[in-house]
């Protein structure tokens, strides 16, 4: 019960009758709170709240005029666009219907309701879909009623938003204030298809994407990761003497370099073209292990990139207390990857 007070709470439930709302709280008093997808469970219980459909009809369903009706019926009359005005998306029709709401100014959109997947899709995907505005979706992300996102087509109220958190947290100080407004200035000028997280963080300088999928000269490849990460530390981090060694009889390399007159070496298991992210918490051992707090991160995406972030110990307890940015959750600094 407490999800659906939450979401009463957002104004998620401003479309339903008092007779209604006491039908969905008896249906919802029955559902075993003990699902992994509780908050999706307790939505299927409430009429014209989310769009249930599978991935692949999102996907496949271009500008089924059908679909198009059915989005319509979660937005309880907000979504007034005709199908002309719908420019068809190669992803979906979702992707489509929210550049069309971007392109008018607006700050309501279709976000996923995501859950873990089975590696089909990468290890998130998108289950179903609500409509929400922008503050309905803070409230809900923040307090992690939902886990929520659409990964581009942002306006400037949630970029705005952003870059206060990113300032707030302290990771813009590296920047003038004129430096930060070039940096902004430039993400509104991409197009509305490239308005994202990634974006912004990269604009300011503070996150490097890579495609985990790049390994193909391991002496090559792993300098050049190195390299990235690091200047990411903007000084803090800077090793020296990088070693990477020949492959083993066991498929195994190893990574050495020094920082701070000391030399870190590990040894690293060949995963084929992919990273092995063994490598970032070697990284974030060498920074432990000289009593330094800050640690690279990653945060969470829909495909195989891997957006890489350098956080202090105080800015890495702000985010994932206050659920500021979405971090990889099976992502430990100094463990790697938990295997779920």
């Amino acid at each position: 019960m407490q999800i659906l007070d939450e979401l009463k709470q957002a104004g998620v439930l401003e479309h339903l009758s008092p007779k209604d709302m006491t039908l969905v709280e008896k249906r919802v008093a029955n559902i075993n709170v003990m699902s992994p997808t509780l908050a999706l469970n307790v939505l299927q219980e409430i009429p014209d709240a989310i769009f249930p459909m599978g991935y692949r009809v999102l996907r496949d369903s271009a500008i089924d005029p059908r679909v198009l009706d059915q989005l319509r019926c979660i937005s309880h009359g907000q979504l007034v666009l005709s199908i002309d005005e719908i420019i068809p998306h190669m992803w979906g029709i979702d992707y489509a219907i929210n550049q069309a709401l971007a392109r008018q100014g607006r700050s309501d959109r279709f976000y996923w309701i995501k859950y873990p997947d089975d590696g089909t899709y990468g290890p998130m995907r998108p289950w179903a879909l609500v409509y929400l505005s922008y503050a309905q979706f803070k409230q809900l992300n923040q307090r992690r009623v939902l886990r929520l996102d659409t990964p581009f087509a942002w306006d400037k109220t949630r970029v705005l938003d952003v870059v206060h958190t990113l300032d707030e947290l302290g990771l813009l100080s590296h920047l003038s204030e004129i430096g930060k407004e070039e940096a902004l200035q430039g993400v509104f000028a991409l197009d509305i298809d490239e308005r994202s997280l990634s974006a912004v963080m990269e604009a300011f300088g503070l996150a490097c994407r890579v495609d985990s999928e790049m390994i193909y000269d391991i002496d090559k490849d792993y300098r050049k990761l190195i390299t990235w990460t690091c200047r990411l530390s903007r000084g803090l981090f800077d090793v020296e003497n990088v070693q990477i060694g020949e492959l083993d009889s066991e498929r195994y390399f190893t990574i050495s370099f020094t920082y701070e007159g000391q030399t870190f070496s590990k040894r690293i298991e060949l995963q084929l073209d992919w990273i092995n992210w063994d490598y970032l918490a070697f990284l974030n051992g060498t920074l432990a292990s000289t009593g330094k707090s800050h640690r690279y991160c990653l945060l969470e995406t829909d495909d195989q990139t891997a957006p890489i972030v350098f956080l202090s110990g105080r800015q890495l307890e702000e985010v994932t207390e206050q659920n500021l940015l979405p971090l990889d959750e099976k992502w430990d600094p100094l463990l790697g990857y938990r295997v779920s």
